[in-house]
């Protein structure tokens, strides 16, 4: 008997992802930032989209329609529920770190840790306000944020 003309393939297992953030999307879907892409899992586990981004995302989260805000260190991009990117935000200066974000029904807050502040955004990226910022006159100090972690 003859030994086959062949070697069984053996598949090697994807390279594991580094994630930077996780976020509940409506619907029971899970985001993963990292590896300079936004994934998409069902509730079930399987991967169903994959947003590619030019550099890391630092944090992310789901807004309503499904929407997905990603945070990149100076600014945030916007994309819709079929992957498109809807907007991009102008950059928040060269000092901003984004560390996380919340999306309410008529706002975004930024957690800026670079900039010591949390960054409230109107849906189109318009900063509104900025909380608990340093204030001399009424001797608040602001936050405090010893690490890019805020």
């Amino acid at each position: 008997m003859m030994a086959p003309r062949f070697l069984p393939v053996v598949m090697a297992p994807p390279p594991p992802i580094e994630w930077k953030r996780t976020a509940l999307a409506p619907g029971g879907a899970i985001l993963v930032a990292g590896d300079r892409s936004i994934r998409r899992f069902s509730s079930t586990g399987a991967r169903t989209q994959e947003l590619a981004l030019g550099s890391e995302p630092q944090c992310v989260a789901a807004g309503s329609a499904g929407a997905v805000y990603v945070g990149l260190r100076d600014r945030v991009q916007v994309f819709d529920a079929k992957g498109a990117r809807a907007a991009e935000w102008q950059s928040l200066g060269p000092r901003a770190h984004l560390t996380a974000l919340a999306v309410g029904p008529d706002a975004v807050y930024l957690a800026d840790a670079g900039q010591r502040v949390v960054q409230r955004c109107d849906l189109a990226g318009k900063v509104c306000a900025l909380l608990a910022q340093p204030d001399a006159a009424h001797e608040r100090s602001g936050l405090i944020v010893p690490s890019p972690y805020l």
